[in-house]
């Protein structure tokens, strides 16, 4: 049996090798490179797994086998461990525990209107299998009904951790929807006041509908809210078009400044951006406005690009290889400027915005669990559904979050959630996932979730090796990044050294074994 589960890469004249087993990357000479997934090895014999000249290589292959043999006597590596299969590891009761005591965050869907037509929306008709723009709207009490089933749920939540709990309002458009969200924020203010302190109101809005009573309910509530805008005027009024075809970017920027004048500290604390990088590409001119343009900087910024599944949103473009051709371009570019920027140390409003590009894979890897993998673990990138996120459609409906949509319904507010559901969807995902997961070199660092794995209404093994192929390099490119950054400076990213938080999937696992705990004390059987 091999020891050694590796991915192995190089950088200039460098060579790495990444031992999945303890999540280490090590810097290796280039026979240990070139060997070490050629010798099988067990306590302090080796052998060699393919056919070798003989001659030359013997002592190389001896000298790499006795390295890899120390290192795992003094360090553990290369073990032979093998991830066996994915588990769920929460049962069916104690799942049902965790939605009536954790949840923390629900998504208002509060219309599936919206007075803009951008042409790469999900909802524009250019994708196949999702709704499009209609006139459902939230009333009022299914809204409130909505509050109140998360907040009747958040009791471990407000006593035991200092987690906000959240309430998003989403589109469509939402504030074509005020009324409800007004209604929303009189009933929180009232009726949980004491907890005031802790929740948190936030939106996703293209902002036109904008008045001095909207943005008063907005700067008096402390809303968090996310403008979508994607770059300077030609570049955001490409696609981004009112329902009459007219570019949207003047109206935006008089709303944004008509909330600055109002009140200048909440627009700078609680106004931020929801970006879509658009074709033709002109990605320096995107970070050029929102670096130098006084209303748009220094503020926060989710960065995301167009779907390329199940669309013809693409179908315009003659060259849509050359166009996909000159984006990456334009990313290795600015790549290079970050990465001589952070190994510099020299971290400006530039280099901040360059960091949504870039920063995500350096920051997992950076903050990688230096541990033994298990033989059975929680599929990789998968949320708890439901706990984290609840999407609540306009007839009160639940679904997994926003970004899934209307598939997989999970409950509804007269019956609460369904737990067999939940766990078909969670069975059918391990199902797929399991074959192609259990012997994944990325597995470790692979934060794939159901998004990655649907086609239609159901979970596709096609659409996930699909996605699978792609994340791989996504995380070969951040490793490679990675070694590069800390070849040239070892001290580059220490500023990372801070980010690392609780989530609410470790909140779940200490409120279901201090359950577990309690009712073994009491003599109850689980």
């Amino acid at each position: 049996m091999p020891k050694g589960w590796v991915y192995k890469y190089k950088i200039n004249d460098n060579y790495y090798v990444y031992d999945v087993n303890s999540n280490n990357i090590l810097s290796v000479t280039e026979d240990f490179y070139q060997f070490i997934d050629k010798i099988d090895f067990h306590d302090d014999k080796f052998e060699v797994r393919e056919e070798q000249h003989i001659g030359s290589n013997d002592h190389k292959l001896e000298k790499v086998a006795q390295e890899i043999i120390k290192y795992n006597k003094e360090k553990s590596f290369f073990e032979p461990n093998r991830l066996q299969k994915m588990i769920f590891p929460f049962s069916k009761k104690e799942y049902a525990l965790i939605l009536d005591n954790l949840l923390n965050h629900v998504i208002l869907n509060v219309t599936e209107d919206c007075n803009f037509r951008c042409e790469y929306c999900k909802y524009s008709g250019n994708y196949l299998y999702t709704r499009t723009h209609n006139k459902k709207y939230m009333d009022s009490e299914t809204a409130v009904k909505a509050i109140r089933f998360m907040l009747d749920r958040s009791k471990y939540i407000v006593e035991n951790t200092d987690e906000r709990l959240a309430i998003g309002f989403y589109g469509g458009e939402p504030l074509l929807n005020y009324k409800t969200i007004r209604d929303c924020v009189d009933y929180v203010n009232k009726e949980f006041n004491y907890l005031r302190d802790r929740i948190h109101f936030s939106m996703t809005t293209n902002l036109s509908p904008l008045n001095e009573e909207i943005a008063d309910l907005l700067i008096s509530n402390n809303f968090s809210i996310l403008v979508s805008l994607n770059g300077p005027e030609y570049i955001n009024d490409m696609y981004r078009k009112d329902i009459c075809e007219k570019g949207t970017f003047d109206k935006v920027m008089k709303n944004l400044n008509l909330i600055k004048v109002m009140d200048e500290a909440y627009y700078k604390s609680k106004v931020g951006f929801s970006i879509v990088i658009t074709p033709p590409y002109d990605i320096r001119s995107i970070v050029d406005f929102f670096v130098n343009s006084d209303l748009v900087e220094n503020r926060v910024l989710l960065l995301s690009d167009i779907d390329r599944e199940d669309t013809t949103f693409f179908d315009r473009f003659d060259n849509p290889k050359e166009l996909e051709d000159k984006y990456y371009k334009q990313l290795l570019e600015l790549k290079e400027e970050y990465r001589d920027s952070i190994i510099k140390g020299v971290i400006t409003p530039r280099v901040k915005f360059l960091s949504l590009f870039f920063e995500e894979k350096l920051r997992d890897i950076y903050r990688r669990y230096l541990v033994p993998i298990k033989e059975e673990v929680f599929p990789n990138g998968i949320c708890l559904p439901g706990m984290q996120k609840l999407l609540v459609s306009p007839e009160g409906k639940f679904y997994i979050c926003e970004k899934i949509g209307y598939v997989f319904p999970i409950g509804d507010l007269k019956g609460g959630f369904d737990i067999d559901r939940i766990f078909s969807i969670i069975e059918e995902y391990i199902r797929i996932s399991e074959p192609m997961c259990v012997n994944c070199w990325a597995i470790r660092l692979c934060k794939a979730c159901f998004l990655r794995a649907i086609k239609g209404e159901e979970l596709s093994a096609k659409r996930k090796a699909e996605n699978c192929d792609i994340l791989k390099g996504s995380v070969a490119s951040g490793l490679k990044f990675f070694c590069e950054v800390m070849e040239a400076n070892p001290n580059a990213l220490d500023f990372l050294k801070d980010l690392k938080q609780k989530d609410m999937v470790q909140v779940a696992f200490e409120f279901i074994e201090n359950y577990r705990k309690q009712a073994i004390g009491n003599g109850f059987s689980l």
